[in-house]
């Protein structure tokens, strides 16, 4: 878990409690090894509910979308950026950041997903040409 807060660039505890992003992360079999508060809250679900269950279990709609092929880019070792995309839950759009992170003798061992909201973004001109 400590290379996951340092992929992030911070502690743990910042990670679950204080980041305003949504924070998860996913081993090479898409099981959930960390799901902060913010993920909780925008899902419903608790991190004891989903931490150690695959990503499709406890959010089945993933398999119908481009979701797992990001985070298995992510596992073989690209960093993955998508942008202006339109949440399920709620009004909006969000921009998604899926990171490998590499254990000390390089190999990938999970991917670091971090979603952040666009609602302010979109307000700059770059942003309002692109599409979902």
């Amino acid at each position: 878990m400590e290379l996951l807060a340092k992929a992030f660039g911070a502690t743990l505890d910042e990670m679950q409690k204080h980041a305003s992003f949504i924070i998860n992360a996913f081993d090479h079999q898409h099981t959930i090894l960390f799901w902060n508060d913010k993920c909780a809250a925008h899902f419903r679900i608790r991190p004891e509910e989903a931490i150690g269950r695959k990503l499709e279990e406890v959010l089945p709609w993933v398999k119908e979308d481009e979701k797992l092929v990001y985070i298995d880019r992510a596992l073989w070792g690209k960093k993955m950026q998508v942008i202006k995309v339109p949440y399920r839950m709620k009004n909006g759009h969000y921009e998604q950041h899926i990171l490998p992170v590499k254990n000390g003798q390089g190999q990938v061992i999970a991917a670091l997903n971090i979603v952040a909201e666009m609602q302010e973004s979109l307000s700059i001109p770059a942003f309002k040409s692109l599409k979902p």
